[in-house]
């Protein structure tokens, strides 16, 4: 048995629970194991009968004295217990629970964690945990709470849980001694009893801090091999900038304002990397109206000086048409054939320099020759899978140069992590003499105001 094995070669683990823990995401023991709690209840504080008082959430280990179902009047049903210690005597009670009578016998200690309340003038627990003194697997502890689904209780999830780590067979460490020792993080096997069943709150907290160094640290090689990949067996058309500074000054010239600082240095970071035969792969982040779109324009406009095309891809078709008005107005007064291919606009002409979409791009594989660039907005919005695709709209020997844009604030520290195999620019300042984006708050009693607003 190992983490790759089937979840059900745990005892009691069966073609049933084996379909509901699907909806949990988990198949295979190192599911199970990695589907962690999302708090814990503090059973842990162990008291005496007579210390106890409402709201107290605590065990008491108590031996059963009695225990009835009980019918009302009023057709009410629930079940009653009294347990003892050598300080006093606590009712617990269950409502329409009838058959747990025949779960506990007479004469037994038992663990009782829950919270304390009253019932008919007297201390009581209300559906506490019980189970038999000295298992303190559900009681007497910090108590895993999980993520559950319909059929499967945190009770259920613990116990199968508990199964796999009594049989005690070594997990495989994976990440190296020196950044354990460094990072002072417990071994996988302890973290995983620690992290389920901790002895304390400082185990459990050491036990998150592993496992969220262990998935930043896969997470961190998953981009490092994506990068050595990308560098070392792709290979990208050669647009470079230095024979066509004239058109490109020409462009400039009629835009209506000045490229900032942080777009002409993003522009610049944009022609080193495309000049270079190692495809770009470059994440562009600013926020909505700091010149992002008009940034795309002139990457493109160099990629058709160059001979290549050019595909740009909107995660809405309501953007995808925005920004193909924006390319059109730029760029068709120089002869730039500028189309949109939308679900509801199927252009598709062999002569365009610069296509514009949605994922109706993704489906023009074999169509379109001579792709030197894919521009992807807002990428977050796309998966890996579709991002794939559309690198394989170039050749068997050449990829487009890929630039993918947001609009989402990315602490820089973040996008290293999470973005690591992308180069990163950021546009921090808006055009020059462009108006400043202002973001408005308005209370439910303004809505419709708003939108006659909008509407003007």
């Amino acid at each position: 048995m190992n983490l790759q094995s089937s979840v059900t070669r745990v005892p009691k683990i069966g073609p049933k629970y084996s379909k509901l823990l699907e909806k949990l995401d988990i198949k295979t023991i190192g599911d199970l194991l990695y589907h962690f709690p999302f708090r814990y209840n503090d059973f842990s504080q162990i008291k005496k009968i007579k210390d106890l008082k409402v709201g107290d959430s605590c065990t008491v280990i108590a031996e059963l004295e009695s225990i009835d179902n009980i019918f009302t009047r009023n057709a009410r049903k629930f079940t009653k217990a009294v347990f003892t210690d050598e300080t006093g005597k606590i009712q617990v009670i269950w409502y329409n629970q009838i058959y747990i009578r025949h779960s506990f016998s007479v004469g037994e200690n038992y663990n009782i964690s829950g919270k304390v309340s009253s019932f008919a003038g007297k201390l009581a627990f209300l559906s506490p945990e019980i189970e038999r003194a000295g298992r303190n697997q559900h009681t007497a502890r910090l108590v895993p709470i999980y993520p559950e689904t319909s059929g499967i209780n945190s009770k259920w999830l613990r116990s199968r849980i508990n199964d796999i780590i009594q049989v005690g067979e070594e997990l495989e460490e994976f990440l190296p001694q020196n950044i354990l020792k460094k990072e002072k993080l417990p071994l996988l096997k302890n973290a995983i009893e620690q992290f389920h069943f901790p002895n304390s709150v400082q185990d459990s907290e050491l036990a998150r801090k592993r496992f969220a160094y262990e998935e930043i640290f896969l997470e961190l090689l998953q981009v490092l091999d994506r990068k050595k990949s990308w560098e070392q067996k792709l290979a990208a058309h050669q647009i470079e900038e230095a024979y066509h500074r004239k058109d490109l000054a020409s462009l400039l010239s009629t835009l209506p304002f000045k490229l900032s600082e942080s777009q002409q240095k993003a522009l610049k970071s944009i022609f080193l990397d495309m000049a270079n035969p190692i495809p770009m792969n470059r994440l562009l982040e600013g926020d909505v109206g700091s010149g992002k779109t008009v940034v795309a324009v002139v990457a493109s406009y160099l990629t058709h000086l160059c001979g290549y095309k050019s595909l740009y891809m909107a995660p809405t078709e309501l953007l995808a048409t925005q920004h193909y008005k924006t390319f059109k107005k730029f760029l068709e007064p120089l002869g730039v054939k500028v189309d949109l291919r939308t679900s509801s606009n199927k252009t598709n002409r062999a002569d365009s320099n610069i296509l514009i979409g949605t994922h109706a791009l993704i489906h023009l594989e074999g169509t379109l020759k001579n792709i030197g660039l894919v521009i992807i907005d807002e990428q977050h919005r796309f998966g890996v899978t579709q991002r794939a695709k559309l690198l394989e709209l170039g050749t068997r020997e050449k990829v487009p140069h890929l630039l993918t844009m947001t609009a989402t604030p990315i602490p820089r520290t973040l996008a290293l992590t999470l973005y690591g195999d992308l180069a990163i620019s950021s546009i921090q300042t808006p055009e020059t003499n462009k108006k400043n984006v202002k973001t408005w708050v308005l209370p439910e009693s303004k809505r419709e105001s708003a939108m006659d607003w909008i509407a003007k």
